[in-house]
């Protein structure tokens, strides 16, 4: 008869030392979320709402406030990462409208918010051949710090020329309604414009 094995309690040093240990490789690169300087919250932005102020970096490593890229003009900044299958789909679709309406104060920023961002992003410029402005933001920090992070992605914010949000599309609601919507916006403006040269001939 084998005797009864006794069982021996791991030293609480030991247990303090593997939780360190663990705690330790979530913060490596490559490994987990680093520490954030900002609370995890949501992005709450509406319609109406101004664009606060986000400074993240350009393609050269240069810090970039937004509002540089935005101000005066129709813009759309679309948040996105290339591990986001739709956000890569819509990347044509962005380019041609971006295309069709640049010589009328429109542009399109793409937000790329892979961890590793300011890495990979000048590359896939290239390889995508994406013609309008790509600003880079590791992990979406600051995006996080400045506005808070989007529930998913693709996560479109249409803006007027003050800076101002006039619609948000989230998800998969597909490029087709963003478009739709620029289209209109841009309608408008000419309408506004000819109701104005209306009025200044007349008087």
């Amino acid at each position: 008869m084998m005797p009864a094995r006794t069982s021996h309690p791991r030293p609480a040093a030991s247990v303090a030392s593997a939780l360190l240990l663990v705690a330790a490789w979530a913060f490596i690169p490559g490994c987990g979320l680093p520490a954030s300087r900002c609370a995890q919250r949501s992005l709450d932005l509406v319609t109406g709402d101004v664009l606060p102020a986000l400074t993240v970096r350009s393609l050269d490593d240069q810090p970039i406030d937004i509002h540089e890229l935005i101000d005066g003009k129709i813009a759309v900044v679309d948040i996105w990462a290339t591990w986001c299958g739709p956000c890569m789909a819509a990347i044509p679709r962005l380019q041609a409208l971006h295309n069709r309406y640049a010589d009328r104060g429109f542009t399109i920023v793409g937000l790329l918010t892979d961890r590793n961002a300011s890495r990979i992003g000048p590359t896939i410029v290239e390889r995508r051949g994406i013609g309008y402005p790509i600003v880079l933001d590791d992990f979406g920090e600051e995006l996080n710090c400045a506005w808070g992070s989007p529930p998913a992605i693709p996560y479109m914010l249409l803006v007027d020329r003050d800076g101002a949000v006039v619609d948000i599309f989230r998800g998969t609601v597909g490029v087709a309604a963003v478009e739709r919507r620029v289209e209109l916006l841009f309608r408008e403006e000419s309408a506004q414009a000819a109701r104005s040269s209306s009025r200044a001939t007349s008087s």
